[in-house]
């Protein structure tokens, strides 16, 4: 098996045992301690001081020979004996004068298990003392008045610093630092990488066609667009797509639901270079690469039109475009692609009140005026009087000066308030004027009444100029 890190051993100590021969100042060590601090030396029992010898990689070297003895050099090392790494093992030591059959003493925290007794400088064997509490050493037998009991105490919360390539757990947070090349994170050939919870429920999958899932365990491409992020929650699911790198001119990018029966997504294409919109399979929206907006159609110039830019809407044959391409352009085209009939319907809550309609060469603007939408119907009257009350003006246009006719608004809105909309010198919420407007389709019902009412007096003074001809006429034939 191998490990990021140093392979970890049965004890979190390494213990390395040498002989002295009386002569021998240099030993190999099995693996190299950070440093001189980072190991623990003695001979035939006895703790050496650090300033009687040195490391350097896995050589140990004592300011004078050891004595001849078989394994009587004793090597501890703390931790994990690796240049560079930190332990959370730390090491104290304590010191104390003993009284006269004194066996119990009171040590800093330590991990049982990890503690080193010394007696006037030997080191007492696991026979000669009992440290089970983590607090506390108690001595087999008593001291005398004077003895010197040091000990060397060791608390652990992690020695290990290996982390087993297959298997095993790591526990705590991963951090990698430094400058060198990015980690690389590989799983076996042929095997998705998960990441999962602490429950084992897998997070997020990478599988081996680098499909992403985030909430699902097998990110798909079903829409053919190329490497995946498959984000899945509840019963449905979303992807969003990245270009296929095998076949870029396919998709640039898809942001997709799909819930394993519909699917709806917004795909920018790489072929065409649009971005469409599509649902439950089908494609119902685009913008083009000119820029229009494209609804129920996949053309910017539906019925043959002519124009190139702005928005075109098309629904069951019938077809609607907004254009505006430059200052000498149409702003707006409403195409009726079917036969005659309404190209525009005007309604108020659902109910048509008017629409514009076309036939092959002409439009009409239509009101609502069928009879059974009127109740109380009876023949106008008094239109001649409203007609004389009437100001028609001429006037010039404050915007550019061009000369026109008509009426002031809020003067015919005396005579004819239902010609007029808005109110005189009503402003909006920023104080802006809000203008009033004229429909003058309105006058035309009063003015044939008014023109009925006039041929009307017109008949009447007819039929007595006629009866004062014919009087006139009859006295001439008396005389």
């Amino acid at each position: 098996m191998s490990y990021i890190g140093n392979q970890p051993y049965t004890a979190a100590f390494l213990v390395d045992t040498k002989s002295g021969d009386g002569t021998t100042t240099a030993f190999t060590l099995t693996i190299a301690p950070a440093n001189t601090s980072s190991c623990i030396v003695a001979i035939t029992g006895v703790l050496q001081d650090p300033s009687t010898y040195s490391v350097s990689g896995t050589t140990l070297t004592f300011s004078t020979a050891p004595p001849s003895g078989t394994s009587n050099i004793s090597v501890r090392y703390l931790g994990i004996p690796a240049s560079g790494v930190t332990t959370t093992a730390y090491r104290t030591v304590t010191e104390f004068t003993a009284t006269s059959g004194q066996t119990s003493f009171s040590v800093p925290s330590y991990t049982v298990g990890y503690i080193d007794v010394y007696r006037n400088g030997v080191m007492l064997g696991t026979a000669d003392f009992t440290a089970t509490t983590g607090t506390t050493v108690v001595l087999a037998s008593g001291a005398t008045t004077g003895d010197l009991i040091r000990t060397e105490s060791f608390y652990v919360s992690s020695v290990l610093n290996a982390l087993p390539s297959t298997g095993g757990t790591l526990t705590g947070n991963l951090v990698v630092t430094g400058t060198e090349t990015v980690p690389t994170i590989t799983s076996p050939a042929s095997t998705a990488l998960t990441l999962q919870t602490n429950n084992g429920t897998t997070a997020v999958t990478i599988d081996t066609s680098q499909n992403v899932g985030i909430g699902t365990s097998s990110p798909t491409d079903t829409g053919g667009y190329g490497k995946a992020l498959d984000l899945v929650g509840g019963s449905g699911g979303c992807a969003f797509y990245m270009r296929g790198s095998t076949n870029p001119s396919t998709v640039y990018a898809s942001i997709q639901y799909d819930n394993g029966s519909n699917r709806t997504n917004i795909a920018a294409i790489g072929t065409g270079n649009f971005l469409r919109f599509v649902t439950v399979g089908s494609e119902v929206g685009r913008f083009d690469s000119s820029g229009s907006l494209l609804v129920g159609t996949t053309s910017s110039t539906p019925a043959g039109s002519g124009d190139t830019k702005g928005i075109a809407l098309n629904s069951s044959g019938s077809s609607s475009q907004i254009y505006s391409t430059g200052n000498n352009d149409t702003c707006a085209v409403f195409n009726r692609a079917g036969s005659d009939g309404a190209t525009v319907r005007l309604r108020r809550q659902g109910s048509d009140v008017g629409s514009i309609s076309t036939t092959a060469s002409a439009t009409a603007y239509n009101t609502s005026s069928d009879y059974r939408l009127k109740d109380n119907v009876q023949p106008m009257t008094g239109a001649l009087a409203k007609v004389a009350l009437l100001k028609p003006v001429t006037f010039k246009w404050k915007i550019d000066g061009s000369d026109s006719e008509g009426f002031i608004a809020h003067e015919l809105a005396i005579v004819k308030p239902d010609c007029v909309s808005g109110d005189k010198d009503a402003v909006d919420a920023d104080g802006n004027p809000s203008y009033q407007g004229i429909d003058t389709s309105f006058l035309v019902a009063t003015l044939t009444a008014a023109l009925q009412e006039t041929k009307a007096l017109i008949d009447t003074q007819a039929e007595t100029i006629t009866q004062l001809q014919a009087d006139v006429a009859a006295l001439k034939g008396k005389t």
